[in-house]
This record gives structure tokens, sequence and C-alpha cells, in this order.
């Protein structure tokens, strides 16, 4: 556990926020209200927003239904997310995506769509169906330990284009820069000495309501 994660949860218990699991999708919910919260300040802070400026996004986004402990919640992630973007004035929205990685809700572009990642190795020199499972769910682990959620790797193979941070080095954004770095760790996990010949590794998702 990162020291924001147990900051994090630890807020979540000071202001009453709830705790447990979702009843539809079975996700953590220390871990949606933060990354949900976490995602709307990383955007404002790559418009050079501060804290006011985080608070205020949150408050124009929160539902008229949301509870007093959830937006005390909020409040609570606004002010460790505007600490975290202070220390990284280079890039303040990327430094709070990084913080809250763990969340993985935190990048997802689909809110009550359900995203499944599919590996798949295809061409002439892919391995027999039972290495082949083998090495896809292996490759997709190695993603998962990174990304944490389907969703959160959906939005790095796509750039998050519905969500993009503007903050940007080498020309890349964030998320393109992210997917590039799990990528290739994830090859060197599973596939040491390359694919085989003859072969590639295509990314396939599939989305379906919860």
């Amino acid at each position: 556990m990162t020291d924001v994660e147990a900051r994090t949860r630890q807020l979540a218990i000071e202001v009453g926020a709830d705790q447990g699991k979702h009843s539809v999708d079975r996700r953590d919910l220390v871990n949606l209200a933060a990354g949900w919260a976490a995602r709307c300040c990383a955007d404002a802070a790559d418009l050079g927003g501060k804290l006011p400026e985080m608070t205020f996004a949150l408050a124009s986004a929160m539902e008229e239904w949301s509870t007093a402990p959830q937006q005390r919640f909020a409040g609570a992630i606004a002010r460790l997310c505007a600490e975290i973007a202070a220390q990284h004035p280079a890039a303040p929205g990327d430094a709070v995506r990084d913080a809250f990685l763990w969340t993985g809700w935190c990048h997802s572009t689909f809110h009550g769509e359900a995203v499944l990642v599919h590996p798949r190795l295809q061409g002439p020199g892919r391995p027999e169906d039972i290495e082949k499972a083998r090495l896809e769910g292996e490759f997709l682990a190695a993603l998962l330990d990174r990304l944490v959620t389907d969703e959160a790797v959906h939005a790095a193979y796509y750039g998050d284009n519905r969500w993009p941070s503007r903050t940007s080095a080498g020309g890349r954004s964030y998320w393109e820069r992210k997917w590039k770095a799990v990528r290739a760790e994830a090859m060197d996990e599973v596939f040491p000495d390359g694919l085989p010949a003859e072969t590639n590794l295509r990314m396939r998702f599939s989305y379906s309501p919860w």
C-alpha cells in the first residue's frame, strides 16, 4: 500500500465515507470515490488549477444526491491532490494520476459499463491453443499488476482520449507514455526472448453493461 493510499483510506474513515464493495460491480467504494475525485483534480491541475479550482471542479461534477460524507471525502481528496500537485509544478496533473494509479477506476472512461481486455496472439507462428491462452493470460496479468483495472488498461491503450492529459513530454500525453512503458515491462516479463516468429500481439476490448 502506498503512502497516498494509506492516507486516503484514513481520510475515508475520518469523514465517514462509504466502505466496502459497490452493490453492482463489487468495486472497492473507497477506490471508486477517491479515483473519481482524483481524476477531476488532475484535469484541473492540467490547466494550472490549484485547490480552489480543484474544489470547484468537484463541486460542479458532484451529483445532487451526493451525501455529506461523500462531499467531505471529495474535499479531503482535493486537498491531498493539491498537496501532491504543488510538489510537482512541471506536471501537476500527471503527478496526481501517478499517485492515485492504485485506484484503477480513476482513469476509467466508462461509467456503468464493464470493459474487458483480451490480449491476442495472432499470426502463423502463434503457439498452440493451451500455450497461447497461458501467455495471453500472463500478459494481461502483467498489465493489471501495473494498471490495476481493465478500464485503466483501456484508457492507457487509447490515450484516454475522452479525458486527455494536457501535459506532455516529448509530444506524448501522460497515457501514451504510460502505455508505452507498461507494455514494454509486460513484454519483457512474459516474452523475454521476444514474440515467436511470424506472431504479433493485439489488444482487443469488449464492453457490456454492469
